[in-house]
């Protein structure tokens, strides 16, 4: 496999090249017969994270994670390089760059299983953002929401919710979710008096999507496609949380966080499709 090492930009995926130095068997020697070996990508370490431990609730760093890829090599191509194309995540504005190891392996054979579970050698990857331009920050989107609680959009329009307690004090955040399909990262707090309750659901082999990591005095959530969310609490009773999203993600976010489109004046966008002009009213549509 060519080459070992390969260094490209954010957003775009990785090219490799395969020569099949021994022949795979193929069927009656008759081309009109599928001969294809379908390849995994069983394991993605972004060295960044080395050393974050590699249980489920605490880390999915170094576990295995299959990916529907649709990687294949086709065997009656026995003397020629044949290419395979992996896309990993878009950095984020606070990532500007990571390096990550790619290990493929040979998830099934349509004729020669002696090919089951081959894995092939190791290649390194470095991503890096070379989108840096005068427009950067409209293109790399955050979000922070902390205690009153208030907002700042991604299109950096600022708003307060003020709601009261019986006894009269600002509400605050006590409790967070993030979710990739099943795979879903809890910290629940509401209780009186507060305890806080850190939970990670439906996280199995083959079902993790998330990666988080404890980092300092919070818990940073990696997604799929390269967004982040840091979350921490301050004073035993509150929830931050700083939201930094990957360029897949522009045109595509809703909710109280806004409408990333670099367009502040629809960032009051409604669970039902109304621009608001009062915050209050905006954010009660998506309770």
């Amino acid at each position: 496999m060519w080459p070992n090492y390969l260094s490209i930009s954010s957003g775009e995926s990785a090219t490799l090249y395969v020569w099949t130095t021994v022949p795979i068997a193929c069927r009656y020697n008759d081309t009109t017969y599928s001969c294809k070996v379908k390849l995994d990508l069983f394991d993605f370490n972004e060295q960044f994270t080395a050393g974050a431990p590699m249980y489920c609730n605490n880390s999915v760093t170094e576990m295995t994670k299959p990916s529907m890829c649709g990687l294949e090599l086709d065997g009656w191509q026995q003397w020629a390089w044949q290419t395979l194309d992996v896309n990993l995540p878009e950095n984020t504005a606070a990532d500007q760059e990571y390096q990550a190891k790619i290990k493929l392996r040979v998830l099934e054979a349509d004729d020669d299983p002696i090919w089951s579970n081959y894995q092939l050698p190791e290649v390194t990857v470095h991503v890096v953002n070379d989108n840096v331009t005068d427009d950067y920050w409209w293109w790399y989107g955050s979000c922070f929401t902390g205690t009153d609680p208030w907002f700042s959009t991604f299109d950096w329009h600022s708003y307060y919710q003020r709601r009261y307690e019986k006894n009269h004090t600002w509400t605050e955040h006590c409790a967070i979710a993030v979710r990739a399909a099943s795979d879903v990262f809890i910290i629940y707090g509401c209780g009186k008096p507060t305890k806080w309750i850190i939970r990670r659901l439906n996280c199995g082999i083959g079902n993790e999507y998330l990666e988080v990591y404890s980092r300092w005095g919070g818990y940073e959530i990696a997604l799929p496609t390269g967004s982040r969310v840091y979350v921490w609490i301050s004073l035993n009773r509150r929830i931050n949380a700083y939201i930094t999203m990957s360029r897949t993600d522009r045109y595509q976010t809703e909710g109280l966080c806004g409408t990333w489109n670099r367009d502040y004046e629809d960032d009051f966008t409604g669970r039902d499709g109304v621009v608001y002009d009062n915050a209050t009213t905006f954010a009660r549509t998506w309770r």
